[in-house]
């Protein structure tokens, strides 16, 4: 569609003589038509989709198989821009391969990294969200004895990127507490009316969430 509306600025059709094919009345006549380009540009165009001959504009000048022939300097011209295309094509293909190829090194790394230290895989808690969980809130070792609060207490653990899926405006704070644990850190009192609260998480992957929240409900949640 993009290319006939361009079709329409660029070829005008311009209706010569009619000629009657014979004396007799109401006879079909005959319509010849001429194509006129623009005065200056390189261009062609071909009307309908099995139409095999091109309408070539080269500055002003219009050629075709079928009026003519086209000139050889004008056919290498455009040959030379398809293998130019063509070549700017592989060009991109390759590269996006290269990225997809390092994209999947750099998580095979990393999944290799959590399974030595025990931890699942992006992938796994992805599916499963309780892997998460339960990997956040293992007990570390305090070294205190029982019954004896540590000032070593180990810090939270950061939390799983996925935890935050479905994660929306307007779900409660207990609810949050609840997915997420406690935050790593906290503001309060904030806003006009010092109802407003924000509370930030660090992540397992790198980064920091923030969520600000509003009345005791979640208003808006920044991911990395």
């Amino acid at each position: 569609m993009h290319l006939r509306l361009a079709v329409v600025g660029l070829f005008s059709l311009a209706v010569g003589t009619w000629a009657q094919s014979g004396p007799q009345p109401f006879v079909i006549p005959e319509i010849k038509v001429r194509y006129l380009c623009e005065k200056t540009g390189r261009y062609w165009v071909s009307y309908g989709k099995n139409s095999k001959d091109r309408h070539y504009c080269w500055d002003g000048t219009h050629y075709s198989r079928a009026e003519g022939g086209v000139p050889a300097f004008v056919l290498d011209y455009w040959a030379q821009k398809e293998q130019e295309r063509g070549q700017i094509r592989r060009e991109i293909d390759e590269r996006g391969g290269e990225l997809r190829a390092q994209v999947a090194a750099n998580q095979a790394r990393l999944d290799a990294d959590r399974r030595a230290m025990g931890l699942p895989t992006h992938e796994e808690i992805r599916r499963n969200p309780e892997l998460a969980r339960s990997v956040r809130m293992r007990p570390g070792p305090t070294g205190a004895s029982p019954g004896v609060e540590s000032s070593s207490r180990p810090k939270a653990q950061p939390v799983e990127l996925a935890l935050f899926d479905g994660l929306t405006a307007g779900i409660d704070r207990g609810e949050v507490v609840k997915r997420l644990g406690e935050p790593h850190g906290q503001i309060g009192n904030l806003g006009s009316d010092g109802d407003e609260e924000s509370l930030t998480y660090l992540l397992a992957g790198g980064g920091q969430a923030r969520l600000r929240l509003k009345g005791g409900k979640v208003v808006t949640l920044k991911l990395p």
